[in-house]
């Protein structure tokens, strides 16, 4: 079931970056539609069940790449849909769903992470999901911090 959920949102990401991406090309202004709203809405909440079905279900846990990946995705796109509240993120797009659709498919093609073994109470389960999440913002701040530095304008160079 978690294959096919995992399908289903790397399906919706590659729709949405393919019509972003389209949207770009011909020059349209920054559609905010309904539709495009409620697909990319669905995605994120198809995504993080996919995420936290593991960790509420009582499965053992997997730790590893395609963990990691899938989180980090996840959370590229929830800072994303929380940052284009308060800031014009348009353009960002195309590449953040191309990222993002990469990060999915290898989470899909590796294998799952090595089994932790450790007695798993509800606390070492927020435990692991919390360092899993502190994970995740590391480095969405780092690709940040580069995006940033490579794409400021001149000016703010010189200041």
């Amino acid at each position: 079931m978690l294959t096919l959920l995992t399908l289903l949102t790397f399906t919706i990401y590659l729709i949405l970056g393919w019509h972003f991406c389209q949207i770009r090309l011909t020059g349209q202004a920054a559609a905010r539609h309904f539709p495009e709203t409620i697909l990319l809405l669905t995605g994120l909440c198809i995504h993080g069940t996919v995420i936290l079905l593991p960790f509420i279900s009582g499965h053992q846990l997997h730790f590893g790449a395609a963990e990691s990946l899938s989180l980090t995705a996840w959370l590229s796109l929830l800072i994303y849909i929380v940052g284009r509240q308060y800031w014009q993120l348009d353009g960002l797009e195309p590449p953040l769903f191309a990222f993002i659709s990469c990060f999915i498919l290898l989470s899909m093609l590796l294998p799952a992470g090595h089994l932790i073994t450790y007695a798993q109470s509800t606390l070492s389960r927020s435990h692991f999901l919390l360092s899993m999440l502190a994970q995740g913002l590391i480095v969405n701040a780092a690709a940040i911090a580069i995006l940033n530095a490579f794409f400021r304008p001149q000016s703010a160079w010189q200041q």
